[in-house]
């Protein structure tokens, strides 16, 4: 069923294929720019050099603060099952992150970084500044679209392997392209416009826009979130989501709902969504898709979570519909090690496949 949703017909003509992701010698750029940074500012104090005259670009870096990020992700993959439509038997270096951020006392700020996994290249690469003691920001550049609440968290604090089924199919993950965001007390609102092509040009010269609403609180030991989002744009011929499976030729839009509640032990989250795409093969095709999780953490090291999900083609047939079992444990302050048991169902709850998959992470 879902082959024939996004597979391109033999009349259309393939894009050409895009520049960018297949040269090694981005990496050693990004490293030679790191070094760089170190070289200047408040590193360079440390090595006995003079002190920076007011005014100066080494005095602006020196009122900076800087952080480094990194980030390896160890995917393992298993299942009984031969031929399986979803489940597979592979081994994958999931995430391979190198990155810098900064901040400035101005309210301007930074982010850069590279991920030399599946697709190398540079991602989360843009500037930003905030105004009004942080109660709003705009930030340009290649960055998270934010949709929803799963898209949030950075990958090793996920609570399960791989993204919630909305964001794997319908939403976008990284994206170049222009956000504003304003806070008012508990309420937030992210308004963006990207190219709608993951991290690459914009071929089609369409765009994406991407907005957000979310209202925080604390009642009773909780933390609550709940937030409603659109993602609406033309796209010619662009694979969505983070799977890349669905071939938009047209008009794509996604409206969900969204929730996330959080105790010292316990968490609930929840979200829905309906999606309209104009597919290559068939046009104004709607979906409906969410998840629900409920996740335990006794103490600051074990996490258990369990995560159903369901993703239908609207009055026609269920494209995919799982259940998963996962465990969480930190070893110490960078190295954790996750466990998932995922089983597939059909559309009256009953088990055709199961996969094991393994996540062994270093991040920091």
């Amino acid at each position: 069923m879902i082959s024939t949703l996004y597979n391109r017909p033999n009349n259309k003509p393939r894009r050409k294929n895009r520049p960018s992701d297949k040269h090694p010698y981005k990496f050693r750029a990004v490293l030679i720019l790191f070094v760089g940074l170190m070289s200047l500012g408040p590193f360079s104090a440390v090595h006995g050099q003079e002190t920076s005259q007011p005014g100066s670009i080494q005095s602006y870096l020196e009122s900076g603060e800087f952080e480094w990020l990194a980030m390896i992700q160890f995917h393992a993959y298993a299942t009984p099952y031969e031929n399986a439509t979803f489940a597979s038997n592979q081994f994958r270096v999931a995430q391979s992150r190198l990155g810098l951020k900064g901040t400035f006392a101005d309210g301007y700020g930074f982010q850069l970084q590279y991920n030399a996994s599946a697709t190398p290249g540079f991602q989360g690469i843009n500037i930003y500044k905030t105004f009004w003691q942080n109660k709003a920001e705009l930030r340009v550049g290649n960055m998270k679209m934010l949709p929803n609440l799963d898209f949030f968290p950075t990958p090793d604090e996920d609570d399960f392997i791989g993204r919630n089924i909305g964001s794997n199919y319908f939403l976008g993950g990284q994206d170049i392209g222009i956000r504003g965001r304003v806070s008012h007390g508990p309420m937030k609102l992210w308004l963006g416009i990207y190219n709608g092509e993951g991290r690459s040009t914009n071929q089609d010269e369409k765009f994406l826009g991407v907005g957000r609403f979310q209202v925080e609180a604390k009642r009773w030991g909780v933390d609550m979130k709940v937030g409603t989002f659109v993602q609406a744009g033309y796209s010619d011929q662009v694979r969505i989501g983070l799977k890349r499976m669905f071939l938009v030729d047209g008009y794509r839009q996604s409206i969900g709902v969204d929730t996330r509640l959080e105790s010292k032990k316990w968490f609930l989250a929840a979200e829905g969504i309906r999606s309209q795409l104009d597919l290559v093969v068939d046009k104004e095709v709607e979906f409906t898709s969410g998840f629900v999780t409920l996740g335990y953490t006794p103490s600051d090291i074990n996490t258990f979570a369990v995560r159903w999900q369901r993703m239908d083609r609207t009055s026609s047939a269920t494209l995919k519909h799982d259940a998963t079992l996962g465990y969480k444990r930190a070893l110490n302050d960078v190295i954790a090690v996750q466990v998932n048991v995922i089983g597939y169902m059909d559309a009256d709850y009953q088990f055709e496949e199961s996969e094991l998959r393994l996540n062994i992470q270093l991040a920091f």
